[in-house]
């Protein structure tokens, strides 16, 4: 039976830059070979250390709440990706709703999530933590729930742990810019900051996003090799902050885990050898790199005619924000 819904008596609307992260220093063990984790409590606790970039593309949430004009006692929602209602690939978003829901139980709505996007979807940046982070900001402000700007995300955190979908995307995105993650967990638990030095240099991201790759299929092969082996790297770039250190290390991560290869593997010697750094976006078949605006041309010469979907963007240094109006 269809909904049927009066007009719109709220709406909010937010936006989350997409992410790129470039190593981690350790990650949860969350038992992710069975069932999903049971205690949700410890959701907020668990994560990834490591470093990584928002960048200038992303996601926008817009949320309309409805009052019901049928019977039923509980919410219900639609959600939109690009103007296509869908039930693909929003998992993340469903427990998002979910959990709002629970928190908001004075009345029965229809809620309309609409999400647009110019992240490609499954491609290692971060797009499942850019609709859990802006769907939540909007839901708080729609459903005028009160949440801070920092308990709305660690629901998004904790939303992001439980689908299997990220580990430390949120705080990244919370925190903008070239950022450090020195503690896992939640926004408010966790620990990242942003190297403000990067604001002022003329830097672009430069993107190929080649083939969609699973993030919960890789999290589960390569879980027990992630602890550890990032480690002196974020000690050292903690230090350095150096843009080229964080490419490098980015590379000699993702290459020891065996995660360039084939194509990716042929661009990014091709890159190497013209001395442009590089590495690959974790997690998904997506090189990147980072030049200063006069080399992108250059950079792009390198990585065109290989197929796949080119992309020149900033990095974004305000993290997830509410968008007025």
């Amino acid at each position: 039976m269809a909904v049927v819904t009066a007009s719109a008596v709220s709406t909010g609307k937010a936006y989350c830059p997409g992410h790129i992260t470039g190593f981690l220093a350790s990650a949860s063990n969350l038992g992710w070979s069975s069932k999903k984790y049971s205690d949700k409590r410890s959701y907020l606790n668990m994560g990834s250390t490591g470093a990584g970039l928002s960048i200038g593309i992303g996601l926008s949430s817009f949320v309309k709440v409805c009052e019901k004009r049928d019977d039923c006692t509980r919410t219900t929602y639609d959600v939109y990706i690009n103007g296509s209602k869908t039930n693909s690939n929003i998992e993340v978003s469903k427990s998002v709703l979910e959990k709002y829901t629970r928190l908001f139980r004075k009345k029965s709505y229809h809620i309309q999530v609409e999400h647009e996007t110019s992240l490609p979807i499954g491609y290692g940046l971060s797009s499942s933590g850019a609709a859990a982070l802006s769907l939540s900001y909007a839901l708080n402000t729609a459903l005028k729930v009160g949440l801070n700007f920092e308990q709305a995300a660690q629901v998004a955190h904790c939303s992001e742990i439980e689908c299997r979908t990220g580990l430390g995307s949120v705080l990244a995105q919370y925190v903008g810019g070239f950022e450090l993650r020195c503690a896992m967990g939640a926004p408010g638990v966790g620990m990242a900051y942003r190297i403000p030095s990067f604001n002022k240099q003329d830097l672009k991201v430069v993107i190929l996003c080649l083939s969609p790759m699973s993030t919960k299929k890789l999290l589960i092969q390569k879980n027990t090799r992630l602890n550890g082996f990032g480690e002196k790297m974020l000690e050292q770039l903690k230090t350095t902050r150096n843009i080229s250190d964080f490419l490098e290390m980015s590379f000699e991560f993702a290459n020891t885990l065996g995660l360039i290869q084939g194509k990716s593997r042929v661009l990014a010697k091709k890159l190497r050898s013209h001395g442009f750094g590089c590495s690959i976006a974790l997690f998904g078949n997506t090189i990147f790199s980072i030049v200063k605006s006069s080399h992108v041309v250059d950079v792009e010469a390198c990585l065109k005619g290989n197929g796949g979907t080119l992309l020149v963007c900033d990095i974004d240094n305000q993290g997830a924000r509410i968008i007025d109006g």
